[in-house]
């Protein structure tokens, strides 16, 4: 028996590389970001800060965020030569970007780009305590039963012999 993937997704990870300077100034911008959220009942305990909530979702208009958004395009070029897709073509450009702050395990809430082409993530700071990028797929192109990689009547009746290619995965960076 043979299995084929076809259309899976590309995941592209790079490094961009910033100076400490650099990183500890955008870290600083951040967090000045969060200190001036007035609203101080803003998450869960295990929920991080996510700058979009609160109207901070325009880092690529900020000029203190100006070289990392140059390296940002660069390496959204980089991916599209890999797929092989003329970017001359295109018109790349960023419509919404935010800072997070998350300590320890706290954790980002499953979400979508749904409004967005291409998603990007760049850890300004992260420790290998920190938790991991988890991207989920939503489309499930070979749950031919609704709700086969989701549904909890299914896990507790075993249908599934075992955890799902389609429910969560874990990208360690």
């Amino acid at each position: 028996m043979k299995f084929y993937n076809l259309f899976p997704l590309s995941i592209y990870q790079s490094k961009i590389e910033l100076n400490d300077e650099e990183k500890n100034k955008l870290i600083a911008a951040i967090i000045s970001m969060k200190e001036q959220n007035k609203n101080t009942n803003y998450k869960g305990i295990e929920d991080s800060w996510t700058g979009d909530m609160y109207g901070f979702d325009n880092l690529h208009k900020n000029e203190n965020f100006d070289n990392l958004f140059l390296e940002v395009k660069k390496k959204i070029i980089e991916y599209l030569d890999q797929l092989k897709i003329d970017h001359e073509q295109l018109d790349v450009y960023i419509q919404r970007s935010w800072g997070t702050i998350s300590n320890g395990k706290e954790r980002i809430a499953q979400h979508s780009h749904a409004q967005s082409h291409i998603s990007f993530s760049y850890y300004l700071k992260k420790s290998d305590k920190d938790s991991n990028l988890v991207i989920y797929d939503n489309n499930k192109p070979n749950e031919f039963i609704p709700e086969l990689f989701a549904s909890e009547t299914i896990i507790k009746r075993k249908i599934l012999k075992g955890p799902s290619l389609y429910t969560a995965h874990t990208i360690t960076l």
